[in-house]
């Protein structure tokens, strides 16, 4: 069963933004034979200047991340995290090139030690 993800990303290689201030998603679908880039997807940043209000991930949750299973940040804040949790989505944070991140979830199989929900459409 293959797994979609969500690196949040200035670059398009490096793990490297705030959850909620990335503007882009790099979305990745992960499975046991390895990683294959979906695409890019735009987003629109939660926090805005230190603050945000309770709908402020409603855009992430309906759009850029409405169907992946896992979300790789370098901090997401415990609001944002408790909302991400609550529609089934596991929370990572992480700093690192994405490559190397990818075979590491691949190699550990991340999926089944965090106990993913697929959320992909078939």
């Amino acid at each position: 069963m293959a797994y979609r993800i969500a690196l949040a990303s200035s670059d398009s290689f490096y793990v490297d933004r705030h959850f909620g201030q990335t503007e882009w998603f790099e979305i990745y679908d992960v499975d046991a034979d390895g990683f294959m880039p979906v695409e890019s997807r735009r987003n629109v940043p939660s926090c805005q200047g230190g603050h945000h209000g309770s709908h402020s991930f409603d855009f992430a949750l309906q759009d850029p991340l409405k169907d992946v299973s896992a979300v790789f940040a370098v901090r997401v804040g415990e609001g944002a995290a408790a909302v991400l949790l609550s529609a089934g989505i596991a929370v990572y944070e992480v700093a690192a090139p994405v490559e190397r991140l990818l075979e590491k979830i691949v190699s550990e199989k991340l999926w089944e030690v965090g106990m993913w929900q697929s959320r992909m459409k078939n």
